[in-house]
């Protein structure tokens, strides 16, 4: 048996010496009820939870890109805000704050954005 550390506790259990950390390690396994392992098994041995860890990644990304992009939108708009009275072309080129909601629906009326959620929305719930 490895050298146990010598900050940590070791005494014997069940009529061997075994470390705090490694007896705690024993009964978490232990407590996990067996139709929860029977089922983690067929899981990994099938690929699906492969699959599923696969598809929450996907998701990750997706949401880091929407992330950045909003931080984007965000700091577009700090300059509008910094450069309001300005006359650099900014403020000008902005869509005016009542026309915003009418904008994104039309946009959410268009098949490419349904097209396109509807696509998202089904790769992230695929098993």
């Amino acid at each position: 048996m490895e050298e146990m550390e010598k900050n940590e506790e070791v005494r014997e259990f069940d009529g061997e010496r075994k470390s705090s950390k490694e007896k705690d390690a024993e009964i978490t396994m232990e407590k996990f009820p067996p139709m929860f392992k029977k089922a983690l098994r067929e899981a990994v041995a099938s690929g699906k939870l492969s699959l599923a860890l696969g598809n929450v990644s996907g998701s990750l990304e997706a949401t880091k890109s929407a992330v950045e992009s909003m931080a984007q939108v965000v700091e577009k708009a700090r300059e509008i805000l910094s450069s309001a009275g300005k006359k650099d072309g900014i403020g000008s080129a902005a869509v005016l704050s009542s026309a915003w909601l009418p904008m994104v629906l039309g946009l959410m009326k268009t098949p490419e954005f349904q097209n396109l959620t509807a696509s998202m929305i089904a790769n992230m719930l695929k098993e």
